[in-house]
């Protein structure tokens, strides 16, 4: 049965996280795949702190409590690095797949969470506890002590869709793949997965990122043979990862892909790049809408830049696409840029329409 509990994206459960104070131990729970761990590093580049990550799932009690030791006559435990080192100076403690750990690993955790000591050895003030599980009945995983529960700040993580495509964005995932994302919502499962054959690959939020990286590595990015026919090695690649279905559906949208245009193309080049955007199709006319948005929130824009662009407007978008081009432009909230764009023709007649909820059906545009 899928989970129906109620979810929190990544914007939200950062802003959340920021706000805690160091000793509140956090229990972030979802799918595989999902970035769960990805999130404690970000919260971890937040407060400028190192990032220590323990796979409880692979520890024995040797790697948790340490080695003893006989001193004086007495037994002593020598402590494990890790721990000492969240001990000696703050950092952010991630305690992953912490229902897959054996239940001699989970009570030692569970002293990391109650009372943040271990053996004698107490957390650093400033050290921030985190720990990561699947939830739902998909798993094979141990039950939680209702009192160690208790004991944890707990959210149900379930990225959206904006949250990947700007997480992609800032990590220089290939742009052809964030443009199919961007275009097949349904390419990141995070639900159902309890419909999913076992034994088959299928698309997460992690088999992409591989996805990049092997398509990187083996010399046939997407970017690269945008447009083109790739070699049979590039379909069994992304299927491994990602799922057949999938990967022909990709494949297919990498072959009909032409080659990127950016914004700054169409603001600074216009007239050496009419003839290549006349040739996309109307996904990526829409990703270039967006990139012209962001573009738009990051740079300072001149009168020649506006020109650029309505004269791209006039001759390549739809009436649909003005507003969505507008609406792009708008959110960025750099004043000086919306002013500039809003005292152009276009601009004009857009806003004086969408004051008066006129609806654009074709601005004298492309048919």
């Amino acid at each position: 049965m899928a989970d129906s509990r109620p979810t929190i994206n990544a914007r939200d459960l950062i802003a959340v996280l920021k706000a805690f104070p160091s000793d509140q131990s956090v229990l972030i729970v979802g799918p595989h795949g999902i970035g769960k761990s990805q999130i404690t590093r970000q919260i971890a580049q937040h407060f400028t702190l190192p990032h220590i990550d323990r796979r409880l799932a692979q520890m024995t009690e040797g790697d948790m409590i340490g080695l003893p030791k006989v001193t004086d006559d007495v037994t002593r435990f020598i402590p494990v690095d890790w721990f000492k080192t969240a001990c000696d100076a703050p950092h952010i403690l991630l305690l992953d797949e912490f229902n897959r750990a054996t239940q001699e690993i989970m009570n030692g955790a569970f002293q990391i969470v109650l009372d943040r000591e271990l053996n004698g050895l107490t957390l650093h003030d400033e050290t921030r506890v985190f720990a990561c599980i699947n939830g739902g009945s998909n798993y094979s995983v141990n039950e939680m002590d209702p009192a160690l529960v208790n004991r944890f700040a707990i959210f149900n993580y379930l990225p959206d869709i904006e949250d990947w495509i700007k997480w992609a964005g800032d990590t220089g995932v290939d742009p052809v793949i964030v443009d199919y994302i961007r275009h097949h919502h349904a390419a990141l499962r995070f639900t159902d997965l309890d419909k999913l054959e076992p034994l088959t690959a299928h698309p997460t939020p992690r088999s992409w990122e591989k996805v990049d990286k092997c398509l990187k590595a083996a010399g046939i990015a997407p970017m690269d043979v945008a447009g083109e026919r790739s070699p049979d090695i590039f379909f069994q690649l992304v299927a491994s990862l990602v799922g057949h279905p999938t990967a022909i559906e990709f494949t297919k949208f990498v072959k009909d892909y032409s080659k990127i245009v950016t914004a700054e193309d169409v603001l600074e080049r216009w007239s050496k790049v009419k003839k290549k955007v006349k040739n996309l199709n109307h996904d990526a006319v829409v990703s270039l809408l967006t990139k012209i948005g962001t573009h738009a929130g990051k740079n300072t824009w001149t009168e020649a830049n506006v020109d650029n662009l309505v004269a791209f407007s006039q001759e390549h978008l739809t009436g649909e696409d003005h507003v969505l081009l507008f609406k792009a432009i708008a959110e960025q909230k750099n004043v000086a840029n919306v002013m500039l764009y809003q005292k152009s023709p276009l601009g004009k007649m857009l806003l004086e329409n969408a004051r008066a909820g006129v609806k654009i059906v074709n601005a004298g545009t492309k048919k």
